[in-house]
């Protein structure tokens, strides 16, 4: 009976990991560079889904998107562009409520600061 139970508790975990991993979520990106808005962006999918968002040969996030604790987890990475590619630079992970801004901040004044606002928008 231990076992049966058990098994029961473990399919329902994965039930509930599945269907949230399943859920739909809008992310509204603002891309800035030294303070000045370059690309606002949209981006539809499902959550845990990679989506990736760029400013020409500038700069690159590419955003994984999770539920933990009840608020969304925003996996990132951070590339800049030089010498014909893309190269990794931070792995910033925040953490925010549904429907709430996070700012991403990466960069030196007087060379160039790379601002990234995040909103994420699902049902939780």
């Amino acid at each position: 009976m231990k076992n049966l139970k058990r098994t029961i508790f473990t399919g329902l975990l994965v039930l509930a990991s599945t269907a949230n991993a399943s859920e739909s979520i809008t992310l509204k990106l603002d891309m800035f560079i030294n303070g000045e808005l370059i690309k606002p962006v949209v981006l539809h999918g499902e959550l845990s889904e990679g989506f990736s968002a760029q400013i020409d040969n500038e700069v690159k996030y590419e955003i994984t998107p999770s539920i933990e604790n009840g608020k969304v987890k925003l996996s990132t990475v951070y590339y800049t562009y030089s010498e014909g590619a893309f190269s990794e630079e931070a792995r910033p992970v925040l953490t925010v409520q549904a429907n709430e801004q996070a700012t991403i901040e990466i960069g030196q004044e007087g060379l160039k600061v790379y601002k990234l606002q995040v909103t994420p928008e699902t049902k939780i």
